[in-house]
């Protein structure tokens, strides 16, 4: 037993281990290996973390049903390859590297992948592809940025749970995509708006982007661009930019009074709301993320969507807009689309992004359709 080995097993006697977590009971016979966020088992009392990101609580939901229909199961961080263990499990489930080890050691098993992004292959090859227009076009040497760590062999996939939409389907191989079942997120926002004050406090030349990291592939450089000319305007960012990223723009936006950087802000917050209290619309001509929360958060924020056809959802027609691409010109267009809308148009607009959000991508609804999915796989063994 090697150093690393003996300093883990130490840590799980102790239960110090946070990349691990078991649950047993003595009457279930079956086991699920779940390649996650363990560390929500040991962050149960901080929910300023648990806000952070709408995966974490979901993280638990995802437990609590295997746990109801009668499974034990050990959750590990996805990326943690020590924790791939020989154990026989029935089940594996989630995403990353680890998910990729255990499936091929249990190739009996049902294996489930839990795409919370595009196609991996896909991401990296907009990664790439974003990074090196970029470095072409403004003479930068930015690194690639949210390459993903793990491709999917599908020799070893029998189903694929994907958050997202059917544009995010379109990402996989033709012969992956009879496998992928769609569900819809929750968000980690809990805060709704009221609709009525926001229809009297929003201002149509109020834009926001929110986003972490990957600055490039979430298109916040198409963004500031369009922006630092066009004064009229005014853009909040919200979030951290990368290193590099940072060190390019930030001296470019010193005499830039319409942009405004908040950095990363606490989701739900009295600073957070307050930010977003006069923004109308959110930018985001993302390269890879199908629906992510971000938008999800805004649009309960009473915010209204132009963003690329990756990041869309059915349904957005109704309240927002598709980017007609990821270009300095397509952000133009949908500015120029947004100002055009009547005041009746934006007021509509605001109140469906308010219900969609609120109905559609909650907790509830998280667990009802997470259920529902893992029964149905299940009775067709």
């Amino acid at each position: 037993m090697d150093f690393k080995s003996i300093i883990r097993a130490v840590k799980n006697l102790f239960r110090l281990n946070k990349d691990r977590y078991v649950y047993r009971n003595q009457n279930n016979r079956k086991w699920a290996y779940i390649s996650y966020i363990p560390r929500v088992y040991y962050k149960k009392r901080n929910s300023l973390w648990f806000d952070k990101h709408q995966n974490r609580k979901e993280a638990l939901i995802i437990g609590e049903v295997f746990k109801r229909l009668g499974y034990n199961y050990v959750m590990v961080t996805y990326n943690k390859t020590i924790e791939c263990d020989y154990r026989k499990y029935d089940i594996i489930f989630g995403e990353g590297p680890c998910f990729s080890i255990m499936s091929k050691r249990n190739r009996h098993a049902l294996k489930i992948y839990y795409a919370t992004t595009a196609y991996p292959e896909y991401q990296n090859k907009m990664v790439r592809l974003r990074t090196d227009d970029f470095n072409c076009s403004h003479n930068a040497h930015l690194t690639y940025s949210r390459l993903a760590e793990a491709s999917i062999d599908g020799f070893f996939i029998d189903k694929i749970l994907q958050i997202g939409s059917k544009v995010t389907v379109g990402t996989y191989p033709v012969e992956l995509q009879d496998k992928i079942t769609l569900i819809n997120q929750s968000s980690n926002l809990s805060y709704t708006v009221d609709s009525r004050t926001k229809l009297q406090s929003y201002d149509r030349t109020q834009f926001v982007w929110m986003g972490s990291t990957g600055s490039l592939l979430k298109g916040l450089d198409i963004v500031l661009d369009f922006f630092m000319l066009h004064p009229e305007y005014h853009l909040h960012v919200i979030g951290t930019m990368d290193t590099d990223f940072g060190e390019y723009y930030l001296p470019l936006l010193k005499d830039a009074t319409n942009i405004t950087l908040w950095g990363f802000q606490q989701v739900g917050s009295n600073r957070f709301i307050n930010i977003l209290e006069n923004v109308t619309f959110c930018i985001y001509p993302s390269a890879s993320e199908g629906c992510p929360g971000a938008v999800i958060a805004l649009m309960k924020m009473g915010i209204i969507p132009l963003v690329s056809s990756i990041a869309s959802f059915e349904g957005i027609n109704s309240c927002g807009l598709v980017l007609d691409g990821i270009s300095v010109s397509s952000v133009s267009s949908a500015v120029e689309w947004s100002q055009k809308l009547s005041d009746n148009e934006i007021e509509e607009r605001i109140q469906r992004c308010i219900s969609l959000a609120g109905n559609r991508w909650n907790l509830m609804n998280f667990e009802k359709e997470f259920e529902s999915y893992m029964k149905s796989v299940i009775a067709s063994l």
